[in-house]
């Protein structure tokens, strides 16, 4: 087929919508592979380098992929971060609207085997201080016990080198005593 500039032309292609953003298609809507966001999946994390403070996102295009506790049992999104010594990893987040929301570090992806190695769960948020982790590659996943599906948060993750802190008191012994 020819065309010449400043001509028109009358053609008749698929439009196909695509999470609310439509593309002409001229082939088909078989032919077209739905394109993800970046931390959809853990084949297509956000890369994160660590400490991560006060960072902020939102559940809002991104799907449910992935299922465990009651608080990921909803949308996730899914980040990635690498650890090159032994250490500890302490971490905090918020959700925008009193969701019940969860923060989940693994060893590997949710549903290929990895290990949960922290969560930070909540009605508004979560914590965990100080947990054990090894060098390697991780997944930190964001997720959510809907409904609602979409919910905004902010979190903050850090690394500290070197053995676990250890608490400043022993339990020796315990006594108990019945009245």
């Amino acid at each position: 087929v020819s065309l010449i500039v400043g001509s028109s032309y009358n053609s008749i292609v698929g439009v196909v919508d695509y999470n609310g953003t439509y593309r002409i298609n001229p082939r088909g809507a078989e032919d077209v592979v739905e394109a993800t966001n970046a931390g959809d999946t853990c084949e297509d994390p956000i890369a994160l380098t660590l400490p991560v403070v006060d960072m902020t996102g939102s559940s809002d295009g991104f799907a449910d992929d992935y299922s465990g506790s009651w608080y990921m049992s909803g949308v996730d999104v899914v980040y990635s971060f690498s650890i090159t010594e032994d250490g500890s990893i302490s971490g905090d987040h918020t959700n925008a609207g009193g969701e019940y929301t969860g923060m989940f570090v693994f060893d590997g992806c949710p549903d290929a085997g990895g290990t949960e190695v922290a969560s930070a769960t909540g009605y508004s948020g979560g914590s965990f201080t100080d947990e054990a982790i090894s060098a390697g590659d991780y997944y930190l996943v964001i997720s959510n016990w809907p409904t609602p599906n979409d919910f905004s948060y902010t979190f903050s993750l850090s690394f500290t080198a070197g053995a676990v802190p250890q608490p400043d008191f022993v339990v020796s012994s315990l006594t108990s005593s019945s009245d």
